[in-house]
């Protein structure tokens, strides 16, 4: 059986010499073009695919209209005015410190600071 098993075993076949391929800096551009999409043939189409179908989508979606008329409810952003005013504070509890409230105004608008001092502060340390 084992001299069987040695004259099944595979001679060393010495593989046929294979002509280099040219180096990507001989070939031309068309011809590296065609080798990048050659690989990625399947990475292209499946984008394109995909792009495809959220145009399709957004089209859909899109509703119907004269794209050149906007009315009120399809605006993308609905402005509004906003007027700034100080803030009201009737109590500012602050326990071991004291508070103070200062209302700031300019030609900007205005706004509010709180500013917190605690009482037991031990300055030097």
């Amino acid at each position: 059986i084992d001299k069987q098993i040695e004259l099944a075993k595979p001679t060393a076949v010495v593989a046929p010499t294979q002509t280099p391929a040219p180096s990507d800096a001989a070939a031309g551009f068309l011809t590296r073009l065609g080798r990048f999409l050659e690989r990625y043939r399947s990475q292209i189409i499946t984008g394109a695919v995909s792009a495809g179908a959220v145009a399709a989508l957004a089209l859909i979606l899109h509703g119907g209209g004269d794209p050149g008329t906007h009315s009120e409810s399809h605006d993308p952003i609905k402005v509004q005015t906003v007027s700034h005013r100080p803030a009201e504070i009737e109590e500012l509890d602050t326990p071991d410190g004291t508070s103070s409230v200062f209302n700031v105004d300019d030609e900007d608008g205005s706004t509010t600071v709180i500013w917190v001092t605690p009482e037991d502060t031990v300055e030097g340390i």
